[in-house]
């Protein structure tokens, strides 16, 4: 009775209206070559235009409170959102279905004679299969109907589609044939899915599940009964030929295509998979940095991507991100596009959740998320697309000679266990200890505290099958024997809280998206250090251990160090790329632990000699760029000095293919020449001074990670656990920026840089080999950036109302906040804000600031000359040969007719404007049409003559007059069926 009653009055406080679902969205159709693309678009009367739908069903009434602590008693009460909440259905996604002909309605969308599914999206927030538990009064029970099974991948606005799903032969679509379409919006209600204190409340409906969940919400699908102007629309497309259409066009894109971005500020790539040209990509050998890098076209940080090749205008337009927000917050950006001849354009939405808006005037779409980087650690919560991870690639300029391969992360072995991807934690755990080389890594990981709520890193292992299960992001390689991240020992115990900070200071989070180039050229390689590998301090040269710089001397690109004849000191010592040459001088010769100085005595050198000493410096024998900025990074490489066999003392990046020793088994790892690559980690400038900041290679050459390493000792307790130590906070300073890390081997019988690679005693960059190009991708949000000489500071007074980058040193400054009052804030390295006073205050003695176009918030550019498409009268005149009757010849009916008492032909591939005669063979007009119509390309003739009657069966001649472009005659044959006099 209560059910009942809240009905009939829920029904009277309606008004004993229906529940609407969404508006049904309007499409836009663009027939082309045997290809008909949707638009979808809500226009400002649908009750989802901007996708806004949100409705509250009067026959779902909110509880009153609900049991937040599972006592059994609904104590807490749902506030007036809540309740609100709990009773709306919100729009969830888009489907579309071919029809099988124009009178399908919505009720037939369900029969697979009458309708198919072919495309849905849905927004990206977890919401996948909806599922109606409908009753049916014959059998008295509810029956479950799948109504949707979304993609969860983020709202779609066009759709390109070239296949018939009804065809029982060849699917392509047929040019001039008609084909029915028709796409509905849908809503969805679970009871406030999670909202505030619902929840606690299950909305679920699932009888079949153990235990049965039976309150949950049993119709939480709900599709469009209407358009905004009416019924559900169906939609006609005709396929056809568009080379005649404007007297002749010629197409220069097609759906999907991408454009040439030019990223003029700002960084984060939103999920995108990103390429920097490869002419730009060779500048970031020498520049500093890339002040306006271009990608590829299709492949750059933002996808705007081709939706109508026919209608692109040529021009240059720009993209700005703009933060309209009073708490600045970044993930609710909007975009705005603005160009030659064009009103600018608003996104609809913000930049929080992937959309793809069409800009019809453009023909183009403009898709874009936030773009939530990886778990960052500890964990933020917030989640991402992939588990963050976008992509990984490697080409050879040979693909016939694949000459490198890797170390393969085996999870059922410990000795190759080097990812620490997945959810395993030993069973110690439960007894309060956990086992820190074993355990895959989580965040807010503590020792003998079994109580803490740790997430995993990586749940799903999505980047632990990065090229094979070969490349990691540094965050989560492991630091067990022989393993990436360095392991320290302290009087015989390891010092895994070390170990921990270095993996929590580089954060998943931060990884970026780099290309690592292998080659032969000696011009483009990387000075770097070269760390030592080996665990053991007993066997490696000099005595280092796993992490440290190795004891060797400092090599130039040949190979040769400073006691060799033949050295190149502005190679061996760095200064060929860095400011000033990478020695020991004399105040580290003076801090060199015994071990060193020993090695050093050994080599042959005199203590006096030691501050003109160079060890731990190689040359790896390519680069690694950041496809964000441009930047060129950073790179190091380890070997295992023991393993002389392996290539492992040599100071250069030359690994084996051995993994383990064929008789006993022992390790070799090739010679364990681990690539790490550190990020320019200018964004950790607001938490970290800047002389701990990693630079970018350009300018520096390694002298950075050479100046923090060297007076590292390991061996020294303090460098090790204390936090506030120089030597500490130096080591730090180069692991914190560790972005990946790479375990090559020489592939199974494979020559280093290939096998046509012919090694000469000087490296003189001519040496050929099969280079290597190795892409990793990560999502990165989009934020600040700029770059260029900027302003020194303290000096000029700062500009109203123009937004600074700082690139380096911190800049105190007036900010009015959320709640209007000005508050003293202070900017770091990294950060962007909008002077609101001319004056201002330094965190230091110094401070370096870039003026921005748009506040250092992504901006682009991008032009359209080459995807216009183009107007010639010549293919126009070309085209007039592809005028044809169809079908020719007519025998009793055609496939355009749709009924017994239709008689149908069509004349295709007509230009814009013509004039088609039909005459008998003596020269008798039977029927003339006037075409003048850019949208359509063919004319129907029903077989009848000026005055309606049915033409007789015989031979006619059709012409075709087209004005500035010509003329021409086709011969028609028709047999005419006897007429039904039966149909009526």
């Amino acid at each position: 009775m209560r059910k009942a009653d809240d009905k009939t009055q829920a029904l009277f406080d309606s008004c004993f209206e229906i529940l609407d679902g969404p508006n049904a969205p309007d499409v836009t159709i663009q027939e082309l070559d045997r290809e008909v693309i949707l638009m979808l678009s809500n226009p400002l009367n649908s009750n989802n235009y901007q996708e806004a739908y949100a409705t509250v069903d009067p026959f779902l009434p909110a509880p009153d409170s609900v049991d937040t602590d599972d006592d059994g008693s609904t104590d807490t009460p749902l506030t007036a959102a809540e309740k609100e909440a709990y009773s709306t259905y919100v729009f969830e996604g888009y489907q579309i279905y071919q029809l099988a002909d124009g009178s399908v309605g919505t009720n037939d969308l369900t029969d697979p004679d009458k309708a198919r599914l072919i495309a849905q999206v849905d927004i990206a927030n977890g919401v996948e299969r909806l599922i109606n538990y409908e009753y049916d009064s014959q059998i008295d029970a509810d029956v479950p109907s799948l109504k949707v099974d979304g993609l969860n991948e983020g709202i779609e606005h066009s759709f390109q589609f070239t296949e018939d799903v009804f065809s029982t032969g060849d699917a392509r679509l047929v040019n001039h044939k008609t084909y029915y379409y028709m796409a509905v919006a849908y809503a969805y209600n679970r009871y406030g899915d999670g909202i505030g204190n619902l929840s606690h409340i299950d909305g679920v409906y699932d009888p079949s599940s153990d235990p049965p969940r039976l309150d949950g919400q049993k119709l939480p699908y709900l599709a469009s009964r209407t358009s905004a102007n009416g019924p559900v629309k169906v939609f006609e497309a005709i396929p056809h030929r568009i080379d005649l259409e404007m007297d002749g066009v010629e197409l220069n894109s097609e759906y999907g295509d991408g454009v040439e971005l030019t990223r003029v500020e700002g960084r984060g790539n939103g999920g995108n998979y990103a390429i920097i040209k490869e002419d730009y990509l060779d500048e970031a050998q020498d520049s500093k940095y890339l002040e306006e890098p271009v990608y590829e076209a299709g492949f750059g940080p933002v996808a705007i991507k081709v939706v109508d090749p026919l209608v692109i205008p040529p021009g240059t337009f720009t993209l700005a991100f703009k933060d309209t927000t009073s708490d600045h917050n970044l993930e609710n950006m909007i975009w705005e596009l603005s160009g030659e001849n064009i009103t600018t354009v608003t996104s609809d939405q913000a930049i929080t959740l992937l959309n793809e808006q069409v800009i019809f005037d453009l023909g183009l779409s403009v898709s874009v998320s936030y773009g939530y980087p990886a778990p960052t650690y500890p964990s933020d919560g917030n989640a991402s697309a992939n588990a963050g991870f976008i992509g990984f690639d490697i080409q050879y300029e040979d693909e016939t000679d694949q000459w490198l391969a890797g170390l393969v992360d085996v999870d059922a072995d410990a000795r190759y266990n080097w990812i620490k991807s997945g959810t395993f934690l030993q069973p110690a755990v439960l007894g309060g200890a956990k086992d820190w080389a074993q355990d895959d890594h989580y965040d807010n990981y503590e020792a003998n505290d079994p109580t803490d709520n740790d997430s995993p890193l990586d749940e799903e292992q999505v980047w632990e099958n990065i090229g094979g299960r070969t490349w990691s992001p540094f965050a989560l390689a492991s630091y067990d024997t022989a393993h990436p991240i360095p392991l320290f020992n302290l009087s015989g115990v390891p010092s895994y809280n070390f170990s921990e900070k270095v993996i929590e200071l580089a954060g998943m989070a931060n990884t970026p998206s780099v290309d690592v180039i292998i080659t032969t050229d000696c011009s483009k390689w990387t000075r770097c250090p070269v760390l030592e590998a080996g665990d053991n301090s007993g066997l490696t040269k000099g005595g280092a251990v796993r992490g440290e710089l190795r004891r060797g001397l400092s090599v130039d690109k040949s190979g040769r160090n400073q006691l060799d004849a033949g050295f190149v000191a502005a190679e061996g010592f760095g200064t060929e790329v860095s400011g000033s040459p990478q020695v020991l001088g004399s105040d580290r010769a003076a801090l060199l632990r015994q071990s060193d100085k020993d090695h050093l005595i050994a080599l042959g050198f005199k203590e006096a000699e030691f501050k003109d000493v160079s060890f731990g410096m190689g040359w790896f024998p390519g680069y690694a760029v950041d496809v964000e900025t441009g930047e060129r990074l950073n790179m190091a490489f380890s070997e295992d000095s023991w393993l002389g066999k392996e290539n492992g003392a040599d100071m250069k990046w030359n690994p084996t293919d051995r993994i383990a020793e064929p008789l006993f088994g022992e390790l070799r790892f090739g010679g364990k020449q681990m690539i790490y690559i550190f990020r320019h980690n200018t964004e950790d400038g607001a938490t970290i001074d800047d002389q701990y900041l990693m630079p970018g290679y350009n300018g520096d050459g390694g002298t950075f990670a050479y100046d923090k390493l060297v007076s590292f000792d390991s061996k020294e307790n303090l460098h090790v656990i204390d936090q506030n130590s120089n030597q500490y906070k130096n080591y730090m300073s180069v692991m914190r920026a560790g972005a990946w890390v790479g375990y090559p081997l020489l592939a199974d019988g494979g020559t280093l840089f290939g096998n046509g690679y012919v090694s000469s005693d000087d490296c003189d960059g001519d040496e050929a080999g099969n280079d290597i190009t190795i892409s990793l991708r990560a999502t990165k949000q989009y934020r600040p950036y700029a770059v260029g000489e900027g302003i020194d500071l303290p000096g000029p007074k700062l500009s109203v109302g123009t937004g600074y980058y700082v690139q380096s040193g911190k800049v105190n400054v007036i900010q009015t906040d959320e709640a209007g009052v000005e508050v003293l804030t202070t900017f770091g390295a990294g950060e962007a804000f909008t002077a609101e006073e001319q004056g201002y205050t330094l965190g230091g003695a110094a401070a370096n600031v870039i003026a921005t176009v748009n506040g250092g918030l992504p901006l682009y550019t991008f032009n359209t000359d080459a995807l216009a498409p183009t107007i010639n009268t010549e293919i126009g005149t070309e085209m007039l040969e592809e005028i044809k009757a169809v079908p020719n010849p007519y025998y009793a009916y055609s496939e355009y007719e749709t009924g017994r008492l239709e008689y149908l032909m069509k004349v295709i591939n007509l230009p814009t404007t013509c004039t088609i005669n039909i005459f008998t063979v003596n020269g008798i007009l039977v029927r003339s049409f006037e075409k003048d119509d850019a949208t359509t390309s063919s004319i129907d003739w029903d077989l009848k003559n000026q005055d309606g009657i049915p033409i007789a069966s015989g031979l006619y001649i059709i012409h075709v007059n087209a004005p500035g472009l010509g003329e021409k005659v086709i011969k028609w044959f028709g047999v005419l069926r006897p007429i039904d006099l039966n149909s009526f």
